[in-house]
């Protein structure tokens, strides 16, 4: 087939020509809340100012927004003005950073960071998650400054952790999950629901806060780090005890 010939006249001409030979995927946008209400995946109550976020937008929460749908976004902020309201029928699933500035009730609802590729998701703020899901093959979960609460589950399953100088505590019974290895700065477990999982991660700092004994499921094993291992036992009694651990290697 012969190649179709164009003449061309004017640089408007030009410009359209260009445009369409460039013409590719819309950008991904910034969605910012404008209203309280619910969000769907297409559509809800609430109202943004990109229309309704789409799975490719970075979203910025500054109202009172409740999920009312499985929802994939690539990016999530939660203003200090805003709320945002979990359900546990649905799973909120993160491609790019978490940054919690305001509120977040998780209502039961699982958070996904599923960053699939080379590339570095990063976690800040202060949050409590009911279960926090780590996928996404080959990524990197910068967790930072953060200050993180589990309340049922952390699994992980794909890329890696990278701790920063993060807190993460485990409340009511949360447990570990997943094959990857999960790195801590700083690790505060409030009940003995952590088990022998502990055993395949790496830490920095521990405190033990529990009216269970805990040494007989808790298995300590750093992996080749620089510094010894501090681990503080909270009695109930409110009388803490340090035990310095040596390095193992």
């Amino acid at each position: 087939m012969k190649a179709p010939t164009f003449l061309i006249r004017g640089c408007g001409v030009i410009v359209l020509a260009l445009a369409a030979l460039w013409a590719g995927p819309a950008w991904a946008a910034n969605c910012t809340s404008t209203s309280d209400g619910t969000w769907e995946q297409s559509g809800g109550t609430a109202t943004w100012d990109c229309g309704t976020p789409g799975t490719t937008d970075s979203v910025i929460i500054a109202h009172n927004i409740v999920v009312a749908d499985d929802i994939q976004v690539a990016g999530l902020t939660i203003q200090i003005v805003g709320t945002l309201q979990g359900d546990s029928s649905f799973t909120l699933a993160v491609s790019g950073d978490w940054n919690n500035q305001g509120n977040f009730i998780h209502n039961d609802m699982d958070v996904d960071l599923n960053l699939a590729g080379v590339g570095t998701q990063t976690i800040s703020g202060n949050t409590t998650f009911d279960r926090l899901e780590l996928t996404g093959a080959d990524s990197i979960k910068d967790f930072s400054d953060s200050l993180i609460t589990i309340t049922d589950r952390l699994q992980h399953t794909a890329g890696s952790m990278q701790r920063g100088t993060s807190t993460f505590i485990f409340d009511n019974g949360a447990d570990l999950g997943g094959s990857g290895v999960k790195q801590f700065f700083n690790l505060i477990i409030n009940s003995a629901g952590v088990g022998h999982q502990v055993a395949t991660s790496e830490f920095q700092a521990i405190s033990l806060s529990t009216m269970a004994p805990l040494w007989a499921s808790l298995e300590l094993e750093p992996h080749c780090e620089s510094f010894d291992l501090m681990v503080t036992i909270l009695k109930p009694s409110h009388f803490s005890e340090t035990v310095l651990l040596p390095l193992i290697t």
